[in-house]
């Protein structure tokens, strides 16, 4: 097993986690063994490496035996070969970009994506088994189609989220390629779509579903439509689904409680900025935005901006992106000799920030509107727009 110190440790593509909680084999002494405390082992998906690690946030004595030491991280699983091994022995087994799992009791449920198979592998002695897609080959990573049925007769297409249910025993998988939710009798090992109707009874298209979960009563299955950009609550008696709406109308303040003062509640502030223009040949427009000394940009937090509006009369290059250091640069040209800007809207652009003053964090937008004021008759190459952002408003430069 190859490990090291988890907060040193490299990753490899990690795509989900998931919590094991056990006692630990220490072969003391116990009046009760159910007094003995559990402790966590947090489960990663490495699909880079095809293989499942584990994180040991404490010491434990696991596995034949074996002691973890606090913070270690180590390769529990797949020995790093991308293949549809099932095994006996877990460093034996190898897996296809392993990219989604779910716990259920001393079973972790695998969604390995590029065998198009779900698997299975038992938490107690390690043994790694197929449930159903795939092929017998572990070589074969191309079986894949959309059929349901049992074991190896059942065809998937790149499964990505599964998702167990302690009420029925079912596991419920998301079929990204073939935008579908399917349901697994583990009992059975057998597997069948569901048909899921929306509210008005028509039949609920998917495109491309990444993500599932159920709520804590394993009534309502949670979906994340990837490519609809939508989020789905299905009743999972009835499977009718329902929009997840998120409503901010009741919260009274973005920052946290804690925090001494809030930024500005005011979330789109709006100017417009006119320029004297020569648009015969193509110009560059540079936007620079600056914050006042309390205001920061998240850091690794994406700084965005598109284009809302352009007039028919131009061609602009790009149309969206993120900011570099709080800047961005666009290049205008009119698309016929004719075109008079004078006293024009150019067009608008949007920028999408995320900002921070403490502990107190908000994502701000902001639009400059740009404007012709006349035309001039040189040839101007490069024309900047500098803002200047503090907590209350946008200020042009």
């Amino acid at each position: 097993m190859i490990e090291g110190i988890g907060p040193l440790h490299p990753l490899s593509s990690p795509w989900d986690v998931a919590i094991f909680r056990t006692r630990d084999m220490d072969m003391s002494f116990h009046l009760d063994e159910r007094n003995v405390p559990e402790k966590a082992i947090v489960l990663i998906f490495m699909a880079g490496t095809h293989q499942i690690w584990g994180y040991f946030p404490e010491g434990i004595i696991w596995w034949k035996f074996r002691k973890f030491e606090p913070l270690c991280c180590v390769a529990l699983k797949g020995n790093g070969l991308e293949e549809n091994r099932n095994n006996s022995y877990p460093q034996n087994a190898a897996f296809a970009q392993p990219s989604g799992l779910a716990m259920a009791n001393d079973v972790l449920y695998i969604a390995d994506s590029e065998s198009s198979s779900i698997r299975k592998t038992s938490m107690i002695d390690g043994k790694v088994m197929h449930v159903v897609g795939g092929d017998r080959n572990p070589l074969n990573l191309f079986a894949f189609g959309d059929v349901d049925g049992k074991l190896f007769n059942a065809k998937l297409q790149h499964p990505l989220g599964v998702t167990y249910n302690d009420a029925n025993n079912r596991l419920y998988v998301a079929e990204s390629y073939n935008h579908k939710i399917k349901v697994i009798d583990t009992d059975s090992n057998n597997i069948s779509t569901l048909k899921i109707t929306s509210q008005n009874k028509t039949d609920l298209i998917f495109n491309g579903p990444a993500g599932l979960c159920l709520d804590t009563n394993g009534q309502n299955l949670l979906v994340s439509d990837t490519n609809n950009h939508a989020i789905h609550i299905i009743d999972v008696a009835t499977l009718i689904a329902k929009p997840f709406v998120l409503d901010f109308s009741q919260i009274a303040s973005t920052c946290q409680t804690e925090a001494p003062k809030c930024l500005s509640k005011k979330y789109d502030d709006h100017a417009i900025k006119t320029l004297a223009l020569n648009l015969i040949k193509t110009i560059s427009i540079h936007f620079s935005l600056r914050l006042s000394p309390e205001l920061n940009f998240t850091k690794e937090a994406p700084q965005k901006w598109i284009l809302k509006t352009v007039s028919q009369s131009l061609k602009i290059y790009p149309s969206y992106g993120t900011l570099l250091n709080g800047m961005c640069n666009l290049q205008v040209q009119a698309t016929h000799h004719e075109f008079s800007c004078v006293n024009n809207e150019l067009f608008t652009i949007e920028f999408s920030l995320n900002l921070c003053r403490s502990n107190c964090c908000l994502i701000k937008r902001i639009s400059v509107s740009i404007k012709c004021g006349k035309t001039i008759e040189e040839h101007i190459p490069i024309h900047n727009v500098n803002i200047h952002i503090n907590q209350s408003n946008i200020n042009l430069l």
